[in-house]
């Protein structure tokens, strides 16, 4: 007897999805948490943040069916009923369960729900994880599974091709983002355990602290995609991370904390550069090679015999590093050819990946000696041009 897979409305898919979010802020920040609470040492904590991280590679690079994913989910319910006795079977517990997690995420259409809209239900998971424990972790990995058993997911799903978006320096500015926070956040909780209060909601509601300065660091810069912004944000970051690393009174921790959001939030000039070129590489994939690479920083700095103090250090290294290089990385960043941009457009068919494009080209950033980002042209508007009937959007004012 086979179970007859399902596709919800899009109604449904959106509320699955916004409740894996949820769920995935849960198991992110609970087993940190529960480490915190049962006296764990950091290696163990910096362990966890990098299984999570490993099982966030399943939707991409990673693809797997359903069937492995139902195996994925069910291999963490038992390792998180074995972890009651043995902890360190948490670390394997956690990279199936996040691996199941994200590969159901994955099936669903995400793409109506926005970033802000996300992060909340992220930010209400983180919450949520004061009450997390091996036997919590069991029950919802039983519940991903049987989701997962009723949803439609691909069989033998292969990881789509990047073979127009090679990784240039903007990659390059995401990774280092990325590896700037998640070097350092696993440890946060711990810091905020041992240095403010160790009640377990005190815990959370100080890690979300930090989540809700990141959510409205966009509203603070007036979305502005401007170089000045990303730049100004990463030295705030470093700036933190180092009292962070120097300043161990615990009326510091939640203020540098809180102020590191607003640093680490600027990522989104990263998002608003790579919408403006027809060739940029995928962020997505950075994105998820930078959590791994941080949480793996965390982990063989404390394996090496380092403190939480050299965590913190290396962080705002990374902070600094993207402050430093980024008018360096991006002022040789060139806008995609017109030859370039034609080829990609006319590779795709039209609402597969081609863009329509309405009015002038728009700025990378506001400053006025930096180069602009042309967007691609669609088939029909290439194909128009040619025949002389509309301006094409490569044509700017500047007469490029």
């Amino acid at each position: 007897m086979t179970v007859a897979s399902v596709r919800p409305s899009l109604w449904g898919q959106t509320v699955l999805y916004l409740l894996l979010s949820a769920c995935a802020g849960m198991l992110e920040l609970g087993v940190l948490v529960y480490a915190v609470r049962q006296s764990g040492p950091l290696l163990l904590m910096a362990l966890l943040a990098l299984a999570y991280q490993c099982g966030n590679l399943v939707p991409k690079p990673l693809a797997l069916g359903k069937m492995p994913l139902c195996a994925l989910a069910g291999a963490a319910a038992v390792l998180a009923a074995l972890s009651c006795s043995a902890p360190w079977l948490l670390v394997a517990c956690t990279c199936c369960f996040s691996a199941s997690v994200q590969g159901a995420r994955s099936t669903l259409r995400g793409g109506r729900v926005t970033t802000a809209t996300k992060r909340a239900a992220r930010i209400l998971g983180f919450l949520a994880a004061c009450g997390f424990g091996p036997l919590v972790a069991a029950a919802l990995a039983v519940a991903v599974g049987i989701a997962l058993l009723f949803l439609k997911v691909p069989v033998g799903a292969r990881p789509e091709t990047h073979a127009h978006r090679r990784p240039d320096g903007l990659a390059v500015l995401m990774i280092l983002h990325q590896i700037h926070y998640f070097a350092y956040a696993c440890l946060i909780p711990w810091r905020i355990g041992n240095q403010v209060h160790s009640a377990p909601f005190v815990i959370v509601a100080g890690f979300a602290l930090g989540w809700v300065s990141y959510v409205l660091s966009p509203a603070l810069f007036r979305n502005t995609v401007s170089l000045r912004v990303l730049v100004a944000g990463h030295t705030l970051a470093a700036l933190a991370l180092a009292s962070l690393a120097l300043m161990h009174g615990s009326d510091w921790v939640l203020p540098l904390w809180f102020s590191t959001g607003f640093g680490g939030g600027t990522v989104y000039v990263l998002r608003g550069l790579e919408t403006g070129t027809a060739r940029a590489p995928d962020l997505d994939l950075c994105e998820n090679v930078g959590h791994v690479a941080g949480a793996g920083l965390c982990a063989a700095v404390l394996a090496l015999g380092g403190q939480a103090s050299s965590v913190f250090m290396v962080a705002a290294s990374a902070a600094a590093t993207v402050a430093v290089t980024a008018p360096i990385i991006l002022a040789k960043r060139r806008p995609a050819r017109p030859a370039d941009t034609v080829a990609l457009s006319e590779s795709m068919p039209l609402g597969a990946g081609a863009v329509e494009v309405h009015g002038r080209p728009r700025r990378a950033w506001r400053a006025a000696a930096s180069p602009r980002l042309h967007e691609p042209e669609s088939r029909a508007q290439h194909e128009a041009r040619r025949a002389g009937r509309v301006p094409g959007p490569l044509q700017g004012d500047d007469g490029s």
